[in-house]
């Protein structure tokens, strides 16, 4: 981590709900004076789209990492951009935000602010990057997505399930109905939702349809010899997403491992005791969000402390870890993986074991 961004992170911890409120009434305060406002009830809102604007930029200064930020604001703008809505909204809070920081931040602080949030706003120079269609249609497998998914949204969970679990009768192995179907389906929510085409409601009722095939699958895998090693897996705290998790553990327990699930949410003053009581060979602990990068350093700086010297080399993986290569090393990771297959083989090297 990088120490001075740290300190400006923690700056930004402690005056969070402030700096994002006092930027929303300064935005507010610019549009009245355009001749515009706000609709009714959309400042809290704005609040909380700001504060979790400053959390990733407390993480990308202290990683040092300007893509983990850049990569936020892009995410905002696309989907702006997909919604039908002016990304000039996102401009203003940008140069709000610049404003109420550098007003109420130590000088020493002005020249990382400022430096990356003049970055943000140059990005405005291009056009966002559109979000697409997330549902490919020209394969097998694209077709039972939009099928699978269809089925969900009329919440016709039998027909939903039936068509996710078809693939195994003709021929697929349950890796790969996970990682080319539901994976994709999980893939294609989060896109629809980004786009504003679906509600927080029914991406829950998908992901609990896509828990529940994962459980069906799983009574039907066929698993390899056991290699006589654990792997104990988890998302960090504050994660609430746990598919990519148990895909990736299906993986493990497929090549032999013993896969130990804590699951979502997992607080890190217990992480170290479950690696201790657990005996577990290898962490591998996943990512959701870059407002979970210095959360996710402190867990596993915890778990070696916990561990006094002795715990299991450490495996990340998630978005994050997707979008900046080396940010594995800077969280103290011992090494990282893009997928689930990657997994296993990255686990397997972390022990010194044959490919």
């Amino acid at each position: 981590m990088d120490q001075h961004g740290s300190f400006i992170a923690r700056l930004l911890d402690t005056g969070l709900r402030g700096f994002a409120a006092e930027t929303a009434v300064r935005q507010r305060q610019c549009l009245q004076e355009q001749g515009f406002d706000l609709p009714p009830g959309v400042l809290d809102s704005l609040i909380a789209d700001t504060e979790a604007r400053v959390l990733v930029l407390g993480e990308s200064l202290a990683t040092a990492r300007p893509a983990l930020f850049l990569e936020h604001l892009e995410w905002g703008r696309s989907s702006y951009l997909a919604r039908g809505v002016s990304e000039q909204g996102l401009a203003l809070n940008l140069l709000c935000l610049r404003d109420v920081l550098l007003r109420n931040l130590p000088p020493d602080a002005h020249s990382a602010v400022q430096s990356l949030l003049d970055a943000a706003g140059r990005s405005f120079e291009l056009p966002p990057r559109p979000i697409g269609d997330c549902l490919e249609t020209d394969s097998p497998q694209g077709r039972r997505v939009q099928e699978a998914l269809l089925a969900i949204l009329e919440a016709r969970r039998e027909d939903a399930l039936r068509l996710l679990l078809a693939p195994l009768d003709e021929g697929v192995s349950v890796l790969e109905v996970e990682t080319g179907i539901l994976g994709p389906l999980q893939t294609a929510v989060g896109a629809l939702w980004q786009r504003g085409e679906l509600h927080v409601h029914e991406e829950h009722y998908a992901t609990r349809i896509v828990e529940e095939a994962l459980v069906l699958l799983r009574s039907r895998m066929v698993r390899g010899p056991g290699l006589g090693k654990s792997v104990l897996l988890c998302s960090v705290a504050g994660n609430l997403h746990d598919v990519g998790a148990c895909i990736v553990a299906d993986h493990f327990e497929a090549g032999g491992w013993r896969p130990l699930r804590l699951g979502a949410n997992v607080p890190g003053e217990d992480l170290g005791r479950a690696v201790f009581d657990f005996h577990a060979d290898l962490l591998a602990v996943s990512v959701t969000l870059s407002s979970q990068v210095r959360r996710t350093a402190a867990l596993l700086s915890d778990v070696r402390a916990f561990c006094d010297g002795e715990a299991p080399p450490i495996l990340v993986g998630g978005p994050p870890f997707n979008l900046v290569p080396d940010l594995w090393r800077v969280v103290g990771a011992d090494g990282f993986a893009e997928s689930a297959p990657g997994a296993v083989r990255e686990g397997k090297r972390l022990l010194g074991l044959s490919a």
